[in-house]
């Protein structure tokens, strides 16, 4: 049976790269925040929030959503801290 050029129905979308941080971004509230061990997951944690919570105007983002920051302990680094802002 062949199933290329079919239509298929009820097919989840899945893996996306950044799902997982979207699906957090929707369940903060201003003022929340979390650490992430690397830059890398704290970027697409941004991006997530500014997908999820941003306010764009022709492309250009209007509010800025987030806040992010190096996380130190005794002068050694621990992580990245992203808020959600607004």
């Amino acid at each position: 049976m062949e199933r290329y050029r079919e239509i298929e129905k009820d097919i989840p979308i899945s893996n996306r790269t950044n799902a997982k941080y979207v699906e957090l971004a929707k369940k903060m509230e201003v003022g929340d925040s979390i650490l992430f061990k690397t830059d890398k997951e704290a970027v697409s944690m941004t991006n997530a929030i500014r997908l999820t919570h941003g306010k764009c105007v022709n492309g250009t983002a209007t509010v800025k959503t987030f806040a992010k920051r190096v996380q130190k302990e005794n002068g050694k680094l621990i992580g990245y801290r992203v808020w959600r802002k607004a």
